[in-house]
């Protein structure tokens, strides 16, 4: 299933639209299927990227905000990077849809679950998102706190996306 679900995010960065739907719905099929709560997790997740991706935002809402809730039955203790990162994505597609309250929430809540596991290359990410949803809010002040916060969360990244 995991196969499936690269794939299926492969696909939507490639831009094709309907194949990058159907594997991560075959994904999502199949772990019901099986009753594995992770794979529904996790494919719920990757419907709700897709979704985002494409800005669908009826089914990115729906399918991540079914994700996260999968997730904390989980306790978050099997992929605790990814059950944070579903949080994110909401927050941002929040932020993208201009509900900037519950932006900030969610982004904030993904900031913290993901350096409780030690993520500071994603928690950079999350403060850049941050700053600009206090931004949008209003709170340039606060945006600008955040944005020196990120680039240090960040500091020393040597990933491939580093250069």
């Amino acid at each position: 299933m995991r196969g499936l679900l690269a794939a299926g995010c492969l696909l939507a960065a490639a831009g094709e639209g309907t194949r990058s739907k159907e594997v991560p719905e075959q994904a999502y099929s199949m772990a019901r299927e099986a009753r594995d709560g992770v794979a529904v997790a996790r494919s719920l997740t990757y419907l709700g990227m897709r979704a985002l991706n494409v800005q669908d935002w009826p089914s990115c809402d729906r399918f991540l905000r079914e994700a996260l809730a999968r997730w904390q039955q989980l306790g978050d203790r099997e992929d605790a990077f990814l059950s944070a990162s579903t949080g994110v994505l909401l927050g941002w597609a929040g932020f993208l849809q201009a509900h900037y309250e519950e932006s900030a929430l969610l982004l904030t809540e993904g900031l913290e679950r993901l350096r409780a596991i030690g993520e500071r290359h994603a928690s950079g990410h999350v403060l850049f998102h941050l700053a600009l949803t206090v931004r949008a809010r209003g709170d340039l002040a606060r945006a600008v706190d955040y944005l020196p916060r990120g680039a240090r969360d960040m500091q020393g990244f040597s990933g491939p996306l580093a250069a």
